[in-house]
């Protein structure tokens, strides 16, 4: 191989080093800011679709942040962890000095375009968020039932803030659908680490015990459908979309069920080919009855 293949080679795992460090594979939970004006048949409106693109990015940028610091607070940890420790701060990669530089620029950024939007109420949202996850990593991950609280929250506020930034009002029943999906998400999580072991597994998961895990995901589950089907009613044609919805979230649970699961949203929806077509077609079907019939 020459010079150029060899810098070609380097260059490629000089990004992917900084790609895992920023977790940019989890910027697909922040496509959640685009929902509310996307059920109010606003999406394509310009200023509000500029708004949620800059938003998107805003809140990716804080989410980045948080993950950097989460993994220089939890470095030594990180290091006897068997999947934690490919991490690039706790394998040596990038130092905890560049880390910290990173996490400096992506605030800056972060805030460079939450000025740009200019709402106050949205900012509010970013450093809620920021302050929330902060207090997760610190120790509260570890209370029974705050925890679920703080996991669920985020998911929560990517929908309010893509409201507040895009001035969409959120339905209620759209309000009931994020929170009882977001708990479904969380606790589901929760019941993927049982399945791990020793370092590898929260303390808390021990502490709600299996049978608990294994009810409480599907009554929030058995809910967010619920309100869903409510508030399709609403809309009409789009009460035809409860069948696809239900068996993606069949889907989702087949996945979440399997041992090598930890039940990560984002691991889970992106590991499984199946299950973001289905997602990807109910998208489809959704902006045809929204959009154009």
């Amino acid at each position: 191989m020459n010079r150029a293949g060899y810098a070609q080679v380097n260059s490629s795992k000089l990004m992917m080093k900084y790609i895992k460090l920023l977790r940019i594979k989890h910027y697909i939970k922040n496509f959640l800011i685009f929902i509310p004006a996307f059920f109010a048949r606003n999406l394509f409106d310009r200023s509000m679709l500029m708004s949620a693109v800059i938003g998107f990015f805003a809140f990716s940028f804080t989410s980045s942040a948080v993950y950097i610091i989460n993994d220089i607070r939890d470095v030594e940890k990180d290091r006897i962890h068997p999947v934690k420790k490919m991490r690039p701060i706790a394998s040596g990669e990038i130092s905890k000095k560049t880390a910290m530089l990173i996490f400096y620029i992506m605030l800056f950024f972060s805030l460079f375009l939450t000025i740009g939007i200019g709402s106050a109420a949205g900012a509010v949202c970013l450093v809620s968020y920021f302050v929330i996850n902060i207090g997760y990593s610190a120790g509260l991950k570890d209370v029974q039932l705050l925890d679920i609280a703080l996991l669920s929250s985020g998911f929560v506020i990517r929908v309010l803030y893509g409201g507040i930034i895009t001035d969409t009002v959120i339905s209620p029943w759209l309000f009931m659908v994020v929170l009882s999906g977001s708990l479904f998400m969380a606790f589901g999580k929760r019941r993927g680490e049982m399945f791990l072991i020793g370092d590898q597994r929260r303390e808390v998961v021990d502490k709600y015990g299996s049978a608990f895990l294994n009810q409480i995901p599907y009554v929030c589950i058995s809910l967010c459908v619920i309100y869903y089907s409510l508030w399709t009613i609403e809309r009409e044609r789009l009460i035809w979309t409860v069948p696809l919805v239900l068996f993606i979230i069949f889907k989702y649970i087949l996945d979440i069920e399997q041992k090598e699961s930890d039940g990560d949203p984002v691991s889970v929806i992106l590991g499984d080919k199946v299950l973001i077509s289905m997602c990807i077609v109910f998208i489809g079907i959704v902006a045809v009855i929204l959009y154009i019939l």
